[in-house]
């Protein structure tokens, strides 16, 4: 038996017409398409195009993958605990005001200079 062997470049083209004929629009299904044409991406988009890979082009809706040890599920495009697992930096009262003099010292040394 006679094996056919396929190109990247057609695998390509074959996975682009899959995701154009069933995948669902969401988030990362351009991005995707961008990669496969041989677009650079940010990385957001990267993510994106990825989780919109992983999760077999969302055929079921556009909902949290639930794969908690993800290192990418952080930034899923519908993670439902987004806000749990995005937390930002948590400054201490001396650190607030350390930056809000420095920011005052900096204004003043602007408005000196325009005046």
């Amino acid at each position: 038996m006679e094996q056919k062997s396929i190109t990247k470049q057609k695998l390509e083209q074959l996975i682009a017409s899959q995701i154009c004929e069933f995948g669902m629009k969401a988030k990362g299904k351009n991005e995707l398409l961008k990669h496969l044409e041989g677009e650079p991406l940010g990385l957001s988009a990267m993510i994106a195009a990825k989780c919109y890979d992983c999760m077999g082009f969302y055929p079921d809706g556009r909902q949290d993958c639930e794969i908690t040890h993800c290192p990418l599920y952080p930034r899923m495009p519908f993670n439902k605990n987004k806000k749990a697992t995005r937390s930002g930096r948590v400054f201490t009262d001396e650190q607030k005001k350390t930056m809000s003099d420095r920011m005052k010292k900096a204004r003043r040394k602007k408005n000196e200079k325009t005046v």
